[in-house]
């Protein structure tokens, strides 16, 4: 070959003298070659053709995917700040909802870090931080001494031209919101002052917001000024590497010297993540399959001739590989052949054992007359099996299993016998581990204070199988107890075979925590598992504690009627007054003028009886289902009727504690869902509670404020009980659900446990905040009924 080249051949003259030579060299068939030098060619070419275009293309459709991906960040910016405006124009326009806005601001772009009121001259007026940073004291004491020029020029520019500004970005060593810019919006209010709404945007914040959020990120972004990167996490390629792609785009509405800058994380995708490459993969795997199966046909005779060769080392291989000993003697029990398991197991080698007689060298005379082991045995021409114990060639004791079969001739006549010996000590030690298994297992079972049982299900019924000692004691050793506590379900079974529940099985008179799992074992039966937990008792004691906690509700409302029992009685004594004197006046009319009577008046007086006597009845009415214990059913509920049953008896707390309750009830307030006593005591402990915080703190505004409202979600109405008392301390906060725990004297300490109690058990809590001008605000919410929403 390297003769030929030296010689100047052609190349086609060479290929051609290599393909003879490897075809006179190959086992293959000649008329195969040719076919597998042309798929090879074929596979060359189609992989390089593939690979090329899958190159070429590669950094085009990469660049395309990050200027859209780009894009959709720079758009989603743009929107997240024309929204915040949109925000901020409309705490402009409602501002006697400053604070709920402010919230909504907050909650709606965590990117703002802090919104502040500012006067012309760039102080502030007022500033609200996010709820997660109050403690950062830098925040809220960062003033207009400390802004940076950049934010100055942006706030004078907003009041020069009355437009909003955004300014240029600033960042502070030590100041975590940094980098960031400012969106100043001026407006003028209607007494004509001249005010601006300033928000710190966080940049990391607003790029993390606007980023989309991939399982797999495949780009990374950052916000760029000049060649500066003030946010984000992607950076500049090295100068010499362009293999990973990137784009820059401007971001509005921020000022133009701030851009967006994205880039690709890997420099490459996956060379098969392509669908050609893919396909070009499931080609070459059919080619394969192709040459393979040509290779097998034509390794097929080479394979013929090889069998026999093959056989008889098969055959050597499974006689020295196997661990069972095999023993051929003839009929005089002479040993003809042994393997090299019966060398291992004897201790004897192969020339110690052949052309030996019984006794064996490894079974004795003494071992023979003593045991089953006899020739008489073996003249019966069947299957034979012993447990033997061998002595070893070094004296050691084992005990083995030996099998005798008869060993015919070509013929079918018998000529000798075929023994096999097998080491016994392995599983003699693996039945003392299953045993001590077994043991430790019913062990385990036994310790389990739950009924545990396994039943097998089968056409003619269950078929009781394991079960621990919990069960027989608590169930009895028959089905029947499984049975009876499955029966007691409701539930059915779930798609993994399984269901739970707390059931009560009314023929054994107990409840039962269950976990039921049905499987399939292995040789296709079907069981059920049952493990059954009795909790009797502790659903006795749970359903005593209900009960005590409805005596507490009830003894609740006993002692508030009790506290107010001569303010009721004076409420009824005022329309009893008013009785009396009606009808002394009807009698002093009749007696007066028994000729004329003066229908008119009598009528008139008549009425202002009835009217009294139904204001009587009104008030006893309320004390009668105020003090009544009924089961706790919720149902639709008026809140007008709430409200008036409420202030019904409140009056009486506002006479006799000398305050004022003013309500502030929202017109065309829907249905609530609620139990309507539970609702109304709740209300009334905490008006309550708000009397005598004021009485115990002399507070000059004797005013309670009970507010109703519907929430901004339309599903739920806010109840609140306001005061301008002595206020909460954050301490007492954490300690005033806890039952028996009271500042009064003389109180029992169970009114807001049971409150907070029946909120919980309408699924809302009850909660309190401090009120902007002292005192307290106890509050709730209320579902708005399901055929209102």
């Amino acid at each position: 070959m390297d003769q030929d080249l030296l010689n100047g051949k052609p190349l086609s003259e060479r290929f051609s003298k290599s393909f003879e030579t490897f075809s006179s060299r190959s086992s293959l068939p000649k008329n195969v070659l040719p076919f597998i030098w042309a798929i090879a060619v074929l596979l060359l070419i189609t992989f390089g053709a593939l690979y090329n275009h899958f190159v070429i293309n590669t950094t085009t459709v990469v660049q395309t995917n990050l200027r859209q991906n780009a894009a959709l960040i720079a758009g989603n910016i743009e929107f997240e700040l024309n929204s915040l405006q949109n925000s901020i124009n409309r705490i402009i326009v409602n501002s006697d909802k400053e604070e709920l806005q402010v919230e909504n601001i907050f909650a709606e772009f965590p990117e703002v870090v802090m919104l502040r009121l500012l006067l012309p001259n760039g102080k502030s007026q007022q500033s609200w931080v996010q709820e997660q940073y109050h403690n950062d004291m830098h925040l809220l004491k960062f003033d207009y001494l400390e802004y940076p020029q950049q934010l100055r020029d942006s706030i004078a520019t907003a009041f020069n031209t009355q437009k909003p500004t955004y300014s240029s970005y600033w960042s502070r060593s030590g100041d975590w919101s940094t980098p960031a810019v400012a969106l100043v919006v001026p407006f003028t209010k209607k007494n004509g002052q001249l005010l601006a709404y300033m928000a710190r945007i966080s940049l990391n914040r607003l790029l993390e917001q606007a980023s989309p959020k991939p399982k797999n990120k495949e780009f990374e972004f950052s916000i760029v000024h000049g060649q500066e990167f003030i946010a984000g996490i992607a950076s500049f390629n090295d100068e010499k590497d362009n293999s990973i792609p990137s784009t820059v785009m401007p971001i509005s509405p921020l000022p133009s010297t701030m851009q967006l800058f994205g880039a690709k994380v890997l420099e490459a995708p996956l060379l098969f993540s392509s669908p050609l490459m893919l396909w070009l993969s499931v080609l070459i795997f059919a080619l394969l399959l192709a040459l393979l199966f040509l290779t097998v046909r034509t390794e097929k005779q080479k394979r013929k001739l090889l069998y026999l060769d093959r056989e008889n080392k098969l055959y050597q291989s499974i006689e020295y590989s196997m661990t069972v000993g095999i023993i051929v003697c003839d009929m005089d029990f002479r040993i003809i052949f042994c393997n090299g398991a019966v060398q291992q197991i004897t201790g004897y080698r192969q020339d110690e054992l052949l052309d030996k007689k019984q006794p064996w060298p490894f079974l004795t005379k003494k071992y023979l007359t003593k045991s089953a082991f006899t020739q008489n045995n073996f003249n019966r021409d069947k299957d034979l099996r012993f447990d033997i114990r061998i002595t070893r060639a070094d004296d050691k004791k084992v005990n083995c299993a030996f099998l005798a079969s008869p060993f015919y001739s070509s013929e079918k006549k018998q000529i000798g016998w075929l023994c096999t010996l097998r080491d016994n000590t392995a599983e003699a030690k693996g039945q003392h581990l299953i045993n001590d298994t077994l043991t430790s297992y019913r062990k385990l079972l036994n310790s389990v204070s739950s009924c545990i049982s396994l039943v097998q299900n089968s056409p003619s019924g269950g078929i009781l199988g394991i079960r621990n000692t919990i069960y027989t004691k608590q169930l009895g050793n028959s089905i029947d107890g499984h049975l009876a506590i499955s029966r007691a379900f409701t539930v059915p079974f779930n798609t993994d075979g399984q269901r739970h529940e707390t059931v009560w099985v009314e023929s054994l008179d107990r409840w039962f925590n269950v976990n039921e799992t049905r499987v399939r074992l292995t040789e296709g039966t079907l069981v059920t598992m049952q493990v059954a937990l009795d909790v009797t008792t502790a659903k006795k004691a749970e359903e005593s504690l209900e009960t005590q906690a409805r005596k507490m509700e009830i003894s609740s409302r006993l002692i508030t009627l009790g506290e107010m029992a001569s303010t009721i009685t004076h409420e009824i004594n005022q329309p009893l007054t008013a009785i009396s004197t009606y009808s002394n006046t009807v009698l002093e009319i009749i007696h007066n003028n028994p000729e004329s009577l003066g229908l008119d008046r009598i009528e008139e007086v008549l009425t202002k009886i009835s009217t009294q006597s139904k204001r009587i009845e009104r008030i006893i009415q309320n004390i009668r289902s105020f003090s009544q214990r009924k089961a706790a059913v919720q149902t639709k509920v008026a809140i007008p009727l709430l409200v008036n049953d409420t202030m019904e008896l409140a009056q009486m707390t506002e006479k006799r504690h000398r305050v004022k309750i003013i309500t502030n009830i929202e017109a065309n307030l829907p249905f609530i869902e609620c139990d309507r006593m539970q609702i109304f005591q709740v209300l009334l402990n905490l008006i309550r509670n708000a009397a005598d915080a004021i009485n115990g703190h002399k507070s000059l505004d004797r005013r309670i404020f009970f507010n109703v409202r519907l929430q901004q979600d339309k599903r739920h109405v806010l109840f609140e009980v306001a005061d301008h008392g002595p206020g909460i301390s954050d301490t007492m906060k954490k300690n005033i659900w806890t039952p028996f725990l009271t500042t009064k004297s003389g109180g029992l300490g169970l009114g807001l446990p049971i409150c907070r109690s029946i909120i919980e058990s309408h699924s809302s809590r009850l909660l309190v905040r401090d009120n902007d001008n002292g005192g307290v605000i106890f509050y709730f919410e209320l579902k708005v009924a399901d055929d209102e929403t």
